[in-house]
């Protein structure tokens, strides 16, 4: 193992640029936005952005992006698809969406989100409340959330299966390939000497979204649907054969093809405290490498499921939802630490370090907490079970994406690849 131990001193502001075999599409001259055209849905408040929708701009203009297919759209601000990004919060400087929400939120939530009363700070941080007495040590205040207004995945992921990525995808943009040809799908389901005897319908055996009606019982309504059905934006839709073979092997879901769906047209930036979650190796997965973290998300923007993956599990702020984070280890963080660049990268040597350190999580979890709770022994057992300690707050630049492979029923949405992260330590937890 290389020696990858800090050297004394760091900046203020620790960055990351990655760049990820996922990013493929992202590559390929489509991730510049300029600034959207026109302004849609209700008015917001002063001290909100209008919203506007990132997948789609006024039908004057093509969709963002250079030459996307040479797609033009126009867009029902009062009838946003299910997984339109849609920019509540605003646009970033770079005319990216900042902590956008998914159409289906807007649509069910409203552009505003639901304004409910929860504590904010203080011991019971996330909680509902009614009055500043039920938030010891903290104050009770109105937030937005679009908390219990989040969109299915399954329909989308498996809805897409079989589709002609090549076809559909930069540049060939063929839109009527952009569906699924599914329905006809076969599997074994009885084997015996001499192969397979019977044969049914693969959809059968899958067990419907959570949307589905009360005594839905299998998947074949929702099979052979297209990306159109789901979004007005043009998003590239991945077909790997390492998913495919994870798949094989059980280590991923049944839904490889495509294995994802990306948005590389959409670039977003979020900004939230930020915990880090895992590093898994070859030896953990051998079709992944990835530094995975997760991201609070109090107003459940951009979240896909009310029912798992709570942020903090345990703590007042478990209602919290929570933002997916990946990036390869392989194409980011390998590629920088291996010299000692002094205090421009003694930060990610020292991440690194705690990483590989160990196959437990804690080491690198502890050392990204550490950074805004001085004196925390690292290690020492699972620093998020800590309900008291701060979490750093980070700037993530990246793609936002669905990842059917990994899971089409829940915590399917991230963003993969991260293009740029930025912690920044003096920025504590403002919400604890």
């Amino acid at each position: 193992m290389k020696n990858n131990a800090p050297k004394s001193g760091f900046f203020s502001t620790r960055i990351l640029l990655a760049c990820t075999l996922c990013s493929l599409a992202a590559l390929l001259g489509v991730v510049s936005l300029p600034a959207p055209g026109g302004q849609r849905g209700a008015a917001l408040a002063s001290s909100y952005a209008a919203p506007t929708q990132v997948g789609a701009t006024s039908t004057s203009m093509p969709c963002p992006g250079p030459a996307i297919c040479g797609q033009t759209c126009s867009l029902d601000p009062f009838g946003y698809k299910a997984f339109d990004l849609v920019p509540v919060h605003g646009i970033a400087p770079g005319g990216e969406a900042f902590m956008p929400v998914w159409g289906y939120q807007a649509t069910q939530c409203g552009n505003h989100g639901r304004q409910v009363l929860a504590c904010q700070g203080g011991n019971n941080n996330g909680a509902t409340c009614s009055t500043a007495a039920d938030c010891p040590g903290g104050t009770c205040n109105l937030i937005q959330t679009w908390n219990g207004c989040a969109p299915d995945p399954f329909p989308f992921c498996y809805g897409l299966q079989e589709a002609d990525e090549g076809d559909f995808d930069f540049n060939n943009c063929d839109s009527s390939e952009g569906c699924g040809d599914n329905c006809g799908d076969v599997i074994c389901v009885k084997s015996g000497v001499n192969g397979c005897e019977q044969f049914d319908l693969r959809c059968k055996h899958m067990k419907p979204p959570d949307s589905a009606p009360p005594g839905t019982t299998d998947a074949c309504n929702y099979c052979n649907r297209c990306v159109s059905d789901f979004t007005d934006a043009w998003p590239y839709i991945d077909h790997t054969i390492t998913c495919s073979i994870g798949s094989d092997l059980g280590i991923d879901a049944n839904t490889s093809d495509p294995s994802r769906i990306d948005f590389p047209n959409n670039v977003i930036v979020y900004r939230a405290p930020t915990r880090f979650e895992e590093f898994s190796d070859f030896w953990d997965n051998p079709i992944d490498d990835d530094y995975t973290w997760d991201m609070e998300s109090p107003g459940h923007e951009l979240f896909d499921t009310d029912k798992e993956f709570d942020y903090h599990a345990g703590c007042s702020d478990e209602t919290h939802g929570r933002i997916h984070v990946e990036f390869s280890s392989d194409q980011s963080i390998d590629h920088f630490t291996d010299d000692d660049w002094g205090a421009a990268n003694a930060w990610w040597r020292g991440l690194r370090q705690a990483a590989d350190s160990s196959d437990s999580p804690n080491p690198p979890r502890c050392y990204v907490k550490s950074s805004v709770n001085p004196g925390v022994p690292c290690p020492s057992g699972d620093p998020d079970a800590d309900c008291s300690l701060h979490d750093p707050m980070a700037v993530v630049v990246g793609v936002p994406s669905l990842d059917c492979a990994d899971d089409p029923y829940h915590g399917t949405d991230e963003i993969h690849p991260v293009l740029a992260l930025a912690e920044v330590p003096e920025i504590r937890d403002r919400l604890r």
